[in-house]
């Protein structure tokens, strides 16, 4: 038997063992990794890698789900597994390729690089879940959605993508994560990434300044940001402020074009509700384009 189809099998095998428990596991996971999400019923998504049916992955809310392992088995001939239960947190290997995640979190890690997953990260019935589109992007593979609500995907061109190290900007990490921190540092992640996002939108912006360390310290039209007045610009970004910092670069946005942000607890909203179009609220911030 080749080992192609060995994979297959083996596929086969784990997915079958978690589509019909999904809807009961499912909804719990998803209500502890964020209460406000209500996913759609499940459903069954067959899975072909180069033309031949590798299994079924799980719907939820328009992502389609797989078995973490049963993914990179699949594109990898060696791997190897590791299971904290302790802190239901899964480690694969392979060579220079490292992978880690944890049940219950809004992302997962690949050679120190950030992948949002807003729904949160699954076990379902002992395989580790994740959304397909995003384990695609790290083998630099292309996805397919079908109309028969099948997914499929090839296998040939398979090529990791750069490091952590290589692909952050340790001065963009440094002062994007420091502004998200003191402006969003008691928020949740959703939150701090919309607050990374303001700055990276400006950067985009033809009338802003087009670095993050000069958007952050802009002053052209006042300071545009109050920690950078007060100081705590400055002051020590805790981890997950980090994470929201790498996760902005990484391109992810929870906030749509916006280029502002205010809490109508404390700041003036006035102006904004006039003059700007309203996005979206996240915590204790409304965001506004």
């Amino acid at each position: 038997m080749s080992s192609f189809m060995k994979k297959k099998l083996a596929l086969i095998c784990v997915v079958s063992l978690f589509t019909f428990s999904i809807a009961a596991a499912g909804f719990a996971l998803a209500a502890d990794a964020d209460d406000s999400v209500e996913p759609d019923m499940p459903m069954a998504i067959p899975i072909f890698a180069d033309g031949i049916l590798v299994g079924e992955g799980i719907g939820i809310d328009g992502s389609t789900y797989v078995s973490l392992r049963s993914f990179c088995e699949i594109l990898l001939d060696d791997i190897e597994v590791t299971w904290d239960q302790d802190i239901e947190t899964a480690c694969i290997t392979s060579g220079d390729l490292r992978i880690t995640t944890t049940v219950g979190q809004q992302y997962f890690t690949v050679n120190e690089r950030y992948f949002y997953v807003p729904d949160g990260v699954f076990n379902v019935d002992g395989a580790v879940m994740l959304p397909v589109r995003e384990l695609a992007k790290v083998f630099s593979i292309n996805v397919k959605w079908h109309d028969d609500w099948s997914v499929s995907f090839g296998t040939g061109k398979v090529r990791l993508m750069e490091t952590g190290g290589d692909y952050y900007a340790e001065d963009d990490v440094y002062w994007l994560s420091r502004i998200i921190n003191s402006e969003s540092g008691n928020q949740p992640l959703e939150g701090k990434i919309g607050t990374g996002n303001v700055v990276m939108n400006r950067v985009a912006d033809p009338t802003c300044p087009d670095t993050i360390y000069d958007v952050i310290f802009d002053k052209q039209h006042g300071v545009q940001f109050s920690p950078v007045e007060i100081g705590t610009i400055y002051a020590e970004p805790n981890e997950e402020s980090v994470i929201a910092a790498k996760l902005c670069l990484e391109g992810y946005s929870t906030v749509g074009e916006s280029l502002f942000f205010v809490n109508p607890e404390i700041g003036i909203t006035e102006w904004m509700s006039q003059t700007r179009t309203f996005i979206t609220s996240i915590g204790d911030h409304d965001f506004y384009a």
